[in-house]
């Protein structure tokens, strides 16, 4: 089943939702999620965990360094601004849109 038209689905704010590449993704390549970039620096990620959710809670971090295998990231607001100054080192493969990942949120402001 394909979807039809060009509507695009946009957040309570009117942004775009990550999710609209898709639509336009015409590649054959597998494993390719163009909502969503690669890890970079001054990305901002929301944790995906079930249990903050389920407490009202949401968790944010700010990537400040990267390396081969882990982001540096230190604990934020929802646009960026470091609330502590603790480093987690979060692997980088973590960093994509699943139950125990981190979902993209946006560059810092």
């Amino acid at each position: 089943m394909t979807r039809q038209g060009t509507s695009s689905s946009n957040d309570h704010r009117g942004n775009l939702s990550p999710h609209d590449a898709h639509r336009n993704l015409r590649s054959q390549e597998v494993g390719v999620c163009l909502g969503y970039p690669t890890p970079g620096a001054q990305q901002i990620w929301e944790d995906a965990d079930k249990r903050l959710a389920a407490e009202g809670r949401r968790r944010f971090l700010v990537v400040t360094t990267l390396d081969a295998t882990h982001a540096g990231c230190q604990a934020c607001d929802e646009n960026g601004r470091p609330t502590s100054t603790r480093i987690l080192r979060i692997r980088l493969d973590r960093l994509k849109p699943t139950s125990t990942g981190y979902h993209y949120r946006g560059m810092a402001r």
